[in-house]
């Protein structure tokens, strides 16, 4: 049933009694009659709810809400107390105005809202809200004027206690504060097991402060305190400790004030803190130093570490007074002395990737090891450096007067030689062994090197000059012996003499009337020369009649053979081979025929006209025949059967591939029988051709390509409207990827479609068409400009003036009606004298 309306028959508002100690109840007396729209009173139980609003008819919240559930309704008459279920805030009537809105049930809020008024003699609490001046409430000791309160005479005031301790007391917890816990406190404020306390002094050696307490069982356990000392220097003093009396607790920290104060921070303790900041202007890398009366600031380290003697300054330490060191001995012969039972005396090194020098004096088997420049430098009267091993009786001595490094053996033995004498760079003396012996596992035993004269020289009066002979596997050889001036054996295949040189000759020959150099092989009946009076290179086969030479009269290369071929060249590390003038096993004649079994080439021709020259003579009777045939098969990578690169600068026009045909349609300047891929094509016309699908035997099928000023894609389906009209168009996930600026078509199949309309283009992907009768078939169409890395980078220049290179020739001349002279790339038939053919463009 809808509820009509809420009558108020009677209410009041019950705050403020007239006693001032009585409590008033915080209760609104409330009565109302409920009607419903035809106005008859209604009975029964209802549920009601009762808000109070600050204003007659806005949104704001409500103040204050309660919910009466069972409410009986005699002849539409209800009685509620409010604030008996949610009880009235204090301040809930702090304004003059407020509006009481009634709800019944699940029903919406009655209108309009109830102003809410005062009972007559509730008007007389207004005094107390302003009351006259002189007007006073009183109890001889505090006075409440208007709203203010005070006393005039001491006492204390106390918040959740009658018995203050201080002259305000606020307790939450009762905890029994001992008193001799407090000392002289203005303020306590006591809770749980600790208390707070505030005072104000300006007698005695202390004046304000503020102390912290803690209790346990009623007796003080810790106590902080923070307390101003009193006097023109005063500071602010931390305090701990378990005596009531603060003053007689330590000082931990100890702030000072005043021009005269000894310290601005006082800490009676260790300070640890996870950092510092050094003062405004601090220099990086100064330390703490102290004086003597314990003041401490901030210096570098030269300043700091030193005895009067030594200094540490930075990465420096230096000594600018007489003195020594020594490292495991107490007895100093000589400024740096050190003393080792093993190991090594001193090492230095330079480890920087070059020269990565090192050096070390006094090991157990060396008196002097270095590997590079030594990296020090040491000056006296007689020898810069002296070292001797005491075991082995060795002893070495560096920078005399003569030698650059001299070394003896002091056992009787007479063994010695120097480094860098007056006269040999290198001398070395034994009556019995090896003057000088060089030993190597993985290099050379003895290099040697001269800018100006020999790297190694030998000399006897007897035997060879010099003599090499390897303990491994047998080899041997000499220079400048009695019988040959070279000579060497090799028990194995590699020669015995082996000349290289990266720049000049490896082996050098040289004769006044025979052969520079001569060659014969002892079995098999061969012999050759280089330097001989008819041809630079010679060589024969006496048993086979074969010859051939290099660089003779008439001809620079000659080979003659009665089998095989005419010259054949091997490289036996790459494995590769080709030949001249030859047969194969199935017959096939070749000119020219290379091989190469590594990542070189069969066959290298660098020519400035043409590198290759190939053509290909038909015979009758013949067919498919070929100027150049290539071929690539197998292999895990990519490989080309024909590879071709042009480049050049911008006013050169070059092509990697030329090829030109007649101008028949059965003329084809390049037939490819697989897929073709190219960054970009330029043709006057394209199309695609295939066997005609009607008559494929004996016909061709040609279309004429779509095309473009745009680099456009084209899209496009057909789909069935729904229920509604619509249909969404599904793309593919690359889409939006690789083109934009869309244009669309839309047609209706089957009947009209004037409402027809893209009503969300391509977002995601998909767009949205509507305004079509359900279940109708709709062709769509959609294009797009391609925006993908490839496209953006070779994007079609759609007009473009011609270089001035190409300006008054044609791509296609004869539709202009223009000679073919006038086609770009056209020349002439190529000079008298040399190949025939064609170096042009399209």
């Amino acid at each position: 049933m809808k509820i009509g309306r809420c009558v108020l028959v009677a209410a009041g508002i019950l705050l403020i009694a007239s006693i001032a100690s009585a409590e008033p109840p915080r209760l609104v007396n409330y009565q109302g009659v409920l009607t419903d729209t035809g106005g008859e009173p209604l009975s029964g139980p209802r549920d009601l709810t009762f808000r109070i609003y600050p204003d007659s008819a806005s949104a704001t919240p409500d103040l204050w809400s309660e919910e009466h559930l069972g409410v009986e309704l005699t002849d539409g008459l209800f009685h509620v107390i409010l604030g008996s279920v949610i009880n009235l805030p204090d301040d809930l009537f702090g304004s003059a105005e407020r509006w009481l809105g009634v709800q019944v049930g699940g029903d919406p809020e009655m209108t309009p809202r109830m102003r809410m008024t005062s009972v007559p003699y509730a008007l007389r609490a207004a005094v107390a809200d302003s009351a006259l001046v002189g007007v006073a409430v009183a109890d001889a000791d505090w006075v409440i004027t208007g709203r203010d309160m005070y006393a005039a005479v001491p006492g204390s005031v106390g918040v959740g206690t009658s018995d203050p301790l201080a002259r305000l007391h606020v307790v939450r917890v009762d905890r029994d504060v001992p008193l001799e816990a407090l000392l002289q406190e203005d303020l306590l404020v006591e809770d749980s097991d600790a208390f707070l306390g505030l005072y104000s002094s300006t007698g005695g050696a202390f004046g304000s402060g503020i102390s912290f307490g803690e209790v346990s069982d009623g007796a003080l356990t810790n106590k902080w305190t923070i307390v101003r000392t009193t006097g023109e220097n005063g500071t602010l003093r931390f305090k701990f400790g378990t005596d009531p009396n603060y003053s007689n607790n330590s000082t931990i920290v100890k702030m000072a004030g005043g021009a005269t104060a000894t310290a601005q921070l006082d800490v009676a303790g260790t300070l640890e803190a996870d950092g510092f900041r050094m003062p405004t202007g601090a220099v990086s890398g100064h330390v703490l130093k102290s004086d003597a009366s314990g003041v401490g600031t901030w210096q570098s380290v030269g300043s700091v570490i030193t005895d009067d003697d030594w200094v540490i300054d930075g990465d420096d330490m230096y000594s600018g007074v007489t003195g020594t060191v020594g490292i495991g001995t107490t007895s100093h012969r000589g400024k740096l002395a050190v003393i080792i039972d093993s190991g090594t005396a001193a090492y230095i090194s330079n480890s920087a990737p070059s020269p990565n020098n090192t050096a070390e004096l006094g090991t157990e088997d060396h008196a002097v090891e270095g590997y590079g420049a030594i990296p020090f430098y040491a000056e006296g009267d007689s020898a810069g450096l002296y070292a001797k091993h005491s075991v082995s009786r060795v002893r070495a001595t560096l920078a005399t007067q003569d030698i650059a490094v001299l070394g003896e053996n002091d056992n009787g033995s007479g063994t010695e030689g120097y480094l860098g004498g007056d006269v040999y760079g290198v001398y070395g003396y034994s009556p019995d062994s090896c003057g000088v012996a060089g030993v190597s596992s993985t290099s050379h035993g003895v290099y040697g090197k001269s800018e100006g004269y020999a790297g190694v020289w030998g000399e006897a009066l007897i035997g060879v000059g010099v003599r090499g002979y390897h303990i491994g596997n047998g080899n041997e050889g000499s220079l400048a012996g009695p019988s040959y001036g070279v000579y060497g054996q090799s028990t194995s295949d590699d020669p015995g003499v082996l000349g290289y040189s990266p720049d000049g000759e490896g082996v050098y020959g040289q004769s006044i009337n025979g052969y520079g150099v001569f060659g014969r092989h002892y079995y098999g009946n061969t012999s050759g020369w280089l330097g001989g009076a008819s041809c630079a290179v010679g060589g024969e086969n006496d048993a086979s009649d074969n010859s051939g030479f290099l660089g003779g009269p008439t001809t620079a290369v000659r080979g003659s053979a009665n089998n095989g071929v005419g010259v054949y060249g091997e490289h036996n590390q790459s494995g590769s081979y080709g030949f001249l003038g030859g047969v194969m096993e199935d017959g096939l004649k070749i000119g020219v025929y290379g091989e190469s079994d590594g990542n070189g080439c069969g066959g290298y021709f660098k020519g400035c006209w043409h590198g290759i020259h190939a053509e290909a003579v038909p015979e009758q009777g013949y067919a498919n025949y070929s100027a150049v045939v290539a071929t690539v098969t197998g292999g895990t990578e990519t490989n080309n059967g024909v590879y071709a690169y042009a480049g050049g600068s911008d006013t050169d026009q070059n092509f990697a591939i030329n090829a030109l045909s007649g101008f028949r349609q059965t003329d084809y300047a390049g037939f490819f029988g697989g897929q073709l891929y190219a960054w970009s094509i330029e043709s006057p016309s394209k199309a695609f051709k295939i066997d005609h699908p009607l008559d494929p035997e004996n016909k061709y099928f040609r279309h004429s390509c779509v095309e473009s000023a745009d680099m456009m894609n084209v899209y496009n389906g057909n789909v069935t409207l729904g229920s509604s009209g619509e249909a969404w168009i599904e793309l593919p996930d690359w889409f939006e990827v690789i083109n934009r600026d869309f244009r669309y078509q839309l047609t209706a199949l089957g009947g009209p479609g004037p409402n027809l309309h893209v009503a969300e283009e391509i977002a995601g992907n998909r767009f949205k068409i509507a305004g079509g009768q359900p279940g109708m078939k709709v062709s769509w169409q959609v294009t797009g400009i391609r925006h993908d890395p490839v496209a953006e980078a070779h994007r079609i220049v759609v007009e473009e003036d011609k270089p001035a290179a190409e300006r008054g020739k044609f791509l296609n001349p004869e539709v202009y009606g223009k000679p073919r002279s006038m086609a770009l790339g056209y020349v002439e038939e190529m000079a008298a004298g040399r190949v025939e053919g064609w170096r042009g463009g399209p």
